[in-house]
C-alpha cells in the first residue's frame, strides 16, 4: 500500500483489540468503544496529513529560497 492509504483490516483489528481490552457491557459501551476507534483513526489521519504538509514544505524550501534570491 502507498503512503497515506488506509487499511480496513488494520481498522477492524483495532476495533477487535479494544473490544477485547475494554470488554464493553451493553450497546452503549460498545458504541463508546467504536467512537474511540473512529476518533483515534481520524486523529492518525490528521497526523499523516500534517506530516505530509511539513514534508512538502521542507522538500520545496531550497527551491523557494533560491527562486526568491534570483528575484532580489
Amino acid at each position: 500500500m502507498g503512503e497515506g492509504t488506509e487499511c480496513a483490516t488494520e481498522f477492524a483489528a483495532l476495533v477487535d483489540n479494544l473490544q477485547v481490552q475494554l470488554g464493553p457491557a451493553g450497546p452503549v459501551e460498545e458504541m463508546l468503544v467504536e467512537k474511540m476507534v473512529v476518533d483515534y483513526w481520524r486523529l492518525r489521519r490528521a497526523y499523516r496529513y500534517e506530516v505530509g504538509l511539513i514534508r512538502e514544505r521542507l522538500d520545496n524550501a531550497t527551491d523557494d529560497f533560491y527562486s526568491e534570491e534570483k528575484t532580489d
